[in-house]
């Protein structure tokens, strides 16, 4: 009589390291067929890891833990002397996108002059490709396809955003830091060593400065005794980097100093003002 699959593999999906699979291969006929299994691609026979049932009637083939290693087609063949028969079935094994470690954070400070890593890796099959997508401060673009992206001497030219995307054929996962480059306060224009100011004119002592953290002003006036004094007719910007004075006296001559700090240190700048008539 013609045989007839009364079970036979079928397409199964598992998450990798989960239940078994168990697939069953059964045939009615006569006389009772024998069977075959094989391993796609290659055609690998793998009858010998099926196990017959004592009657002869099924054979099974079973995946447990289910592995990467177990993940192809394979193909039940059933034949006795009148025919032959097969079906085939595959197994597709996934497993989730973690994160490896360190993770990325929202944030990354890194400080100007280091390296830095940016990990993407992700655990997962299949093996994930990936993408970066970089949108800096100076509005430069940049891209690559590997799961870490390294900065090297690292500048502040290199804040931004970095966008990193993990993609398998199951998954997309998007992971994205904001790159801050953190420096020491420095003073961005350099004054003059002296100067002379009109009596009873305003001075506006500027002192201009950038950092990341920005930086805090301080301003110190001292006097041509060396005495430090506290002016009642000051004021400051409204950021704080410009000392100004709405008339200047005549004993307002000295030394005028100004101080930028933030936490990698202070810095100092000192310019002598000479009121003139």
């Amino acid at each position: 009589m013609s045989l007839l699959f009364v079970q036979f593999p079928e397409d199964v999906v598992r998450e990798l390291n989960t239940a078994l699979v168990r697939w069953v291969c059964q045939v009615d006929g006569l006389p009772a067929p024998v069977y075959r299994g094989k391993r796609s691609p290659g055609d690998i026979d793998v009858t010998s890891r099926a196990a017959l049932s004592a009657d002869g009637k099924t054979s099974t083939l079973t995946f447990d833990p289910v592995s990467v290693s177990g993940e192809d087609s394979y193909t039940c063949e059933a034949s006795n002397i009148y025919e032959a028969v097969n079906r085939t079935g595959t197994l597709t094994v996934w497993a989730p996108l973690e994160n490896t470690s360190p993770e990325l954070q929202p944030v990354t400070e890194v400080e100007e002059g280091t390296d830095v890593t940016l990990n993407c890796e992700q655990r997962g099959y299949p093996i994930p490709q990936y993408s970066w997508e970089i949108r800096l401060a100076n509005n430069m673009n940049l891209t690559s396809n590997l799961s870490q992206y390294v900065l090297s001497n690292v500048s502040r030219d290199d804040s931004g955003v970095y966008e990193c995307n993990a993609a398998n054929s199951r998954e997309n996962k998007t992971l994205t830091t904001r790159v801050n480059v953190t420096y020491a306060a420095q003073f961005t224009t350099v004054l003059p060593a002296s100067f002379n100011v009109t009596e009873g004119s305003n001075f506006t002592f500027h002192c201009s400065a950038e950092g990341n953290p920005p930086p805090k002003w301080a301003f110190m006036y001292v006097d041509e005794d060396n005495f430090p004094h506290i002016l009642s007719n000051v004021f400051t910007t409204a950021n704080s980097d410009a000392l100004i004075i709405t008339k200047m006296l005549d004993t307002y001559s000295g030394s005028y100093t100004c101080f930028i700090k933030n936490k990698f240190g202070t810095k100092s700048q000192t310019v002598i003002v000479k009121v003139v008539p």
